[in-house]
């Protein structure tokens, strides 16, 4: 339960009695960055109200800027329940640009949602419109990083193919971490997918996956055996050139 979320939420004025009631139910189902998805029969239980007042309530909240509201999707389901970020809570912890700690990077934080963080902070710390317009620059980098890693870990799961099952695929897509730590020291192109490929393409059944660490002595070795290579190659031409310059 999210006491710092509830007690902000609880302070709002101007959304009436249902309002305030679904503003704390979310408020208590967030986590530290603020993050929640309940579905619609969880929202209307606890929050005593209808699903059309939940739904005009969620609307205003949004225009308000009290909360911003994305879709889920799930693999072979479609969409699913929307997640929700409680943007204004002093306290919050923004989401970090490899994406949501258990949720990877299928919860990220956008230049938008920091851009309405800070607004809402300058209620209490009076700076909000500077300190959005020095973090301007990160911004752009945090946005960047987080594309680039969300694209490497969608060709990491697609040349995993049969083994990124519904389960593996979730939980990998958990340990961006792990990823990104992998990619700090192999070539993604040379290294990695390669790897991923070849693991998959033997007909096995998928072995339950939880963090990318499970390829990297694979990944190791094969970085290991190109460089060896790349050694032996360089070492013949340097052989030839010298030999070529040699007089009888």
């Amino acid at each position: 339960m999210n006491f710092h979320a509830a007690r902000w939420a609880a302070g709002v004025g101007g959304l009436g009695t249902p309002g305030r009631s679904i503003l704390l139910t979310l408020a208590h189902m967030s986590d530290n960055h603020g993050v929640c998805f309940p579905n619609w029969h969880t929202l209307a239980v606890q929050s005593q109200c209808s699903k059309r007042t939940i739904a005009r309530h969620l609307t205003v909240f949004e225009e308000r800027n009290l909360v911003v509201r994305q879709a889920r999707f799930a693999k072979h389901h479609g969409r699913i329940s929307s997640f929700y970020i409680l943007i204004g809570w002093p306290g919050r912890d923004l989401i970090p640009p490899t994406g949501h700690p258990k949720h990877g990077m299928a919860i990220l934080e956008t230049p938008s949602t920091r851009f309405l963080y800070e607004d809402q902070q300058s209620g209490w710390h009076g700076d909000g419109a500077t300190a959005a317009v020095r973090k301007n620059n990160n911004l752009i980098l945090d946005s960047t990083t987080a594309a680039e890693i969300a694209l490497s870990l969608e060709r990491c799961l697609d040349a995993l193919g049969p083994w990124a099952n519904d389960e593996n695929r979730r939980m990998l897509s958990g340990d961006v971490e792990g990823l990104s730590a992998l990619l700090e020291h192999f070539d993604l192109e040379q290294h990695v997918l390669p790897v991923l490929a070849a693991k998959s393409s033997h007909g096995t059944k998928a072995p339950p996956l939880r963090v990318w660490g499970y390829f990297r002595e694979a990944i190791g070795n094969l970085a290991l055996k190109l460089e060896r290579g790349r050694s032996c190659r360089n070492s013949s031409r340097r052989g030839g050139a010298t030999h070529g310059q040699e007089r009888p």
